[in-house]
């Protein structure tokens, strides 16, 4: 398990809405290699258990957040220092868009109300975000992030509640075992980019901005040097499905081809 007390280690901290995690023993067990998900007491206890109090002010505002607040926590690591400072803070944002937006599309898929999970900076009417950052060597620190409502996302009218495993279970389906294994390892860029370009994009309240949206998605997707088939191969993870019908895809060929 992962522990905030050896070498030198950061967590960020990403305020998550419109999903509760049950309390679970092994929340350390980063679920996405280097990102998990757990609630606020949860972390809270854990601070109080490894004697974390560095900075009274940073817990004081923890402790006013209701206890199934969820957080997104994004860890990295080196020291932070004034020169690497601002490109670890956004390669943390970064990473937490990717895991978000998979996230985002898992719930999406599964719900009957087209609606998923945010992070603070994208929800409707946000301003903004605040990001926690603690860190093993016990630098605490925040940043704050503003985003003049560039995004709406909407949130479920009643959160879906899961534990750690449960959502690991339903990222394991069939539907999503690809993307996942993709989102977990970050070893196809490409698909990432698009990943978070869909969550930023798909719940804008202007129609045509999400039609630009999915279209910007897509047209990540062919960015690169080949043709339809890797598009194909990459629609094939994105949509869930190993196989596509061969009619289907000697269309698709024609029209990228011809």
């Amino acid at each position: 398990m992962n522990r905030l007390v050896n070498g030198q280690i950061n967590w960020y901290l990403f305020n998550i809405y419109g999903l509760e995690i049950d309390d679970q023993e092994n929340w350390r067990d980063f679920i996405f290699d280097n990102v998990t998900i757990v609630n606020s007491k949860q972390f809270i206890d854990y601070l109080d258990e490894i004697n974390y109090d560095e900075n009274a002010v940073f817990r004081d505002i923890l402790k006013g957040i209701p206890s199934n607040h969820t957080f997104l926590i994004v860890q990295t690591f080196g020291k932070l220092t004034k020169v690497n400072e601002n490109g670890n803070n956004k390669q943390a944002e970064k990473r937490a868009l990717e895991v978000a937006g998979f996230i985002y599309f898992v719930f999406l898929f599964l719900s009957d109300f087209r609606k998923g999970i945010s992070l603070d900076s994208q929800l409707y009417n946000s301003s903004g975000s605040e990001i926690h950052i603690f860190t093993s060597y016990k630098l605490t620190s925040m940043i704050q992030k503003h985003t003049s409502n560039e995004y709406h996302i909407t949130l479920p009218t009643e959160n879906f509640k899961y534990s750690g495993d449960n959502l690991e279970k339903i990222f394991n389906k069939k539907q999503f075992f690809n993307l996942y294994e993709i989102v977990k390892s970050r070893n196809n860029n490409t698909i990432l980019e698009s990943v978070s370009t869909f969550y930023l994009t798909s719940n804008i309240p202007s129609p045509t901005s999400q039609l630009l949206g999915a279209i910007t998605s897509i047209e990540i997707l062919l960015k690169d040097d080949w043709g339809a088939s890797h598009f194909l191969e990459r629609h094939s993870t994105l949509s869930c499905h190993s196989n596509i019908e061969v009619t289907g895809s000697e269309n698709f060929k024609r029209i990228f081809t011809e």
